[in-house]
């Protein structure tokens, strides 16, 4: 089962992320969906998830997942990517900078017949907002 958990999670990386390929979101999601740490303001749910990807894909169209590693026991996948995109659109309420973002972050997914139940995320959003000239320290 591990392993075919693996080959869901790199499929919803590449076809849901890399590709935005919305279609295939009802196929690889669940509806019952929870999000334990989804981003402020975004609902931790099919729909929120939904929304966050739109939002994420519209202000990087060309966002990028690469998957680093991979761990997977019963029905968890822990995955460590990087992600990296060019700002050429609307994001969060941030007009287009044109600048690139290249960060890591982890996710620990649970998988129940072949569609992805649960999510945990890690992005070390403070690097993101960085790279983009919205934040200095």
């Amino acid at each position: 089962m591990s392993e075919e958990n693996k080959a869901v999670d790199r499929r919803w990386f590449d076809e849901v992320w890399n590709k935005g390929n919305v279609s295939a979101f009802p196929e690889l999601v669940s509806r019952d969906l929870v999000v334990h740490n989804p981003p402020v303001g975004i609902p931790g749910n099919f729909d929120g998830i939904q929304q966050s990807i739109s939002i994420h894909r519209a202000g990087f169209p060309d966002l990028h997942f690469d998957i680093d590693a991979q761990v997977a026991e019963g029905d968890q996948v822990a995955t460590l990517w990087t992600a990296a995109g060019t700002h050429l659109g609307e994001w969060v309420g941030y007009p287009p900078s044109g600048k690139t973002v290249n960060v890591q972050g982890m996710s620990l997914q649970t998988y129940r017949d072949g569609k992805l139940t649960e999510l945990w995320l890690g992005v070390d959003m403070l690097d993101w907002f960085q790279q983009l000239g919205l934040v200095q320290l």
